[in-house]
């Protein structure tokens, strides 16, 4: 598991709010939290860099964070592939959208910490809570290694928890056969 990442823009964040677990907390000034994703992709990095193996791969949403060109190098000097879910499809197949972020939120406000630095580390230890099998739960019920197709993934997503709108039932009906003709070979007939 990888260690967290927290960004804040407060500038009285202790020294030791790690609380002797793996964790990087980097303080950003508020006029900076406005720029480009790309910036925090490249906190993120740096910060987790050294902990993800050579040819690993890594499932992202849309966001800016690795779109950018110097990101998008280093990840490939690495040989580290970076796979971007379908805009609109990340909270159905994103076992971090799905079901991680979800359980994390439920803890992390079932208590209020007064100051920032119990505030991190009350996110860190919250973070740490989840376990190897839940995350590998997670993973699972997204289909991420299983044998079960992309969509069929997301149709029983979608027929289990979710109401989606026609025009998104649509998309999913044109992504499933653009699939399929890649997988015969088929390009150019989607």
């Amino acid at each position: 598991m990888l260690p967290p990442v927290i960004i804040s823009s407060s500038d009285n964040i202790p020294n030791d709010v790690d609380d002797g677990r793996e964790a990087y907390v980097k303080y950003v000034p508020k006029h900076m939290a406005k720029v480009p994703g790309h910036f925090f992709g490249s906190i993120w990095l740096e910060c987790v860099g050294d902990s993800l193996s050579n040819e690993c791969v890594i499932l992202v949403d849309n966001g800016n964070e690795f779109k950018c060109k110097k990101i998008q190098e280093e990840m490939e000097d690495r040989n580290i592939k970076v796979i971007h879910f379908p805009a609109w499809c990340g909270k159905y197949l994103n076992p971090c959208d799905n079901s991680f972020f979800s359980e994390f939120k439920t803890r992390l406000f079932t208590k209020i910490p007064e100051t920032i630095g119990e505030w991190i580390i009350h996110i860190i230890n919250t973070y740490y809570e989840t376990d190897e099998e839940s995350i590998k739960k997670y993973f699972h019920a997204c289909g991420i290694g299983t044998n079960k197709e992309p969509f069929k993934v997301v149709e029983s997503l979608l027929n289990k928890n979710y109401k989606i709108k026609e025009d998104k039932k649509n998309l999913i009906n044109d992504y499933e056969r653009c699939y399929n003709c890649h997988k015969k070979g088929l390009k150019g007939y989607c």
